[in-house]
């Protein structure tokens, strides 16, 4: 599913991915301090359009693990 990992950090694991024939990031989230990040950062992204800024697809938040969809 995923080509490649992009970066690991405090936050997730971001892997490099195609959706709908389209380069994205896909950051998946593990621990609870992440999961707390994670919705605080759906937000941020839910809010804002800019050039700079990047575009949130989509989540998928099951009780195993959660992930963010952007580009």
């Amino acid at each position: 599913m995923y080509s490649q990992v992009l970066g690991r950090g405090a936050f997730g694991t971001v892997y490099k991915a195609v959706w709908r024939d389209l380069d994205v990031a896909v950051k998946q989230i593990e621990t609870e301090n992440e999961k707390r990040a994670f919705v605080q950062e759906l937000k941020q992204l839910s809010r804002v359009s800019h050039e700079n800024i990047i575009k949130l697809y989509g989540k998928s938040k099951r009780a195993s693990n959660s992930k963010l969809l952007a580009r």
